[in-house]
């Protein structure tokens, strides 16, 4: 999970998020939404603790229990013992070295089966069950065929897939791992229609914490229940969906115009009030006095609301 406080991110002196404070707890699904280059994956860089070489930060960032991440970019020939679409995604439990170990420690065993090497095969047989080694097969399968990756390409180097079956595969990694909290940028990104209907309903399905980055308008409706919009230095929190922090954001727009509308109706009938007693007899000029103390008030009380608004 993930408690941040008073965080603020900047980039050669531009402050992209200023003083911002949320959680991201248990089993919520949190949308970061914001326009292009207002600071989304910044943020999302220092809540994961791997922010870029120019960004400046200060702040807490609090995160336990277990993270996994979908980047933008794959690392190139996997994180698997083997360069392989099958190894890499077995690598997010571990399975993939551990069975490397279990096949070296049978053939040690066939060769020389002596009580030290039956004891290490046994134990690390074991160790392989109990992550769910013998079942994974079926899971990969599961996965592979949710988002539309034919079986037989997991079998095939990295390097020689294209941009939509490598993005498929480290999104087949992110969900197998069953980490905690689950972070996702852009991860509908080369997905047809068929494998995002499938994904919204297995993230819909998952326990963990989501905190996602898309522009999936669908996406953000179907698998969020919370919104951080960033804009303008400020990360503002929203309770709902998509569709809902767009009503939400709306209403306060419109109740902040109506209110500014009020606010300088007010000023221009108190400043009128003031100005028509100012020179009159000493009670007309002290409630003249009085009309520019609520005129100071009012514009005082502006100036503090823009400021946190900018904030």
């Amino acid at each position: 999970m993930l408690r941040v406080s008073m965080l603020t991110v900047e980039v050669a002196g531009n402050v992209l998020v200023e003083d911002a404070s949320f959680t991201v707890s248990q089993g919520e699904k949190v949308g970061i939404v914001g326009r292009n280059g207002a600071g989304k994956t910044s943020l999302l860089s220092v809540l994961l603790g791997r922010p870029a070489p120019h960004l400046r930060h200060r702040g807490e960032v609090v995160r336990t229990g277990t993270f996994t991440h979908l980047p933008q970019v794959p690392v190139e020939r996997g994180l698997g013992v083997e360069p392989i679409g099958l190894s890499h995604v077995l690598s997010a439990r571990g399975l993939d070295q551990l069975d490397a170990d279990v096949h070296a420690a049978r053939a040690a065993m066939a060769t020389d089966p002596t009580e030290e090497r039956i004891g290490t095969f046994s134990d690390l047989e074991s160790a392989f069950t109990a992550r769910g080694g013998y079942v994974a097969e079926a899971e990969v399968a599961r996965l592979a065929d949710g988002l539309g990756l034919r079986e037989e390409l997991l079998l095939e180097d990295l390097a020689s897939l294209s941009g939509g079956q490598r993005r498929r595969v480290d999104l087949m990694r992110v969900l197998y791992e069953g980490a905690e909290t689950m972070v996702l940028d852009e991860p509908t990104n080369h997905l047809d229609r068929t494998a995002k209907r499938w994904l919204f309903d297995e993230l819909a399905k998952l326990p963990c914490a989501l905190l996602l980055i898309s522009h999936d308008i669908a996406l953000l409706d179907q698998a969020i229940d919370k919104v951080l919009h960033v804009a303008d230095g400020r990360v503002a929190e929203y309770k709902g969906n998509y569709s809902a922090f767009l009503r939400q954001s709306g209403e306060a727009r419109e109740r902040s115009v109506l209110m500014s509308k009020r606010e300088e109706s007010e000023i221009t009938r108190l400043k009128a009030f003031a100005d028509a007693r100012r020179h009159s007899t000493e009670k007309q000029a002290r409630k003249a006095k009085i009309a520019d103390r609520k005129v100071e008030r009012i514009q005082a009380n502006r100036t503090v609301v823009a400021a946190k608004e900018r904030t």
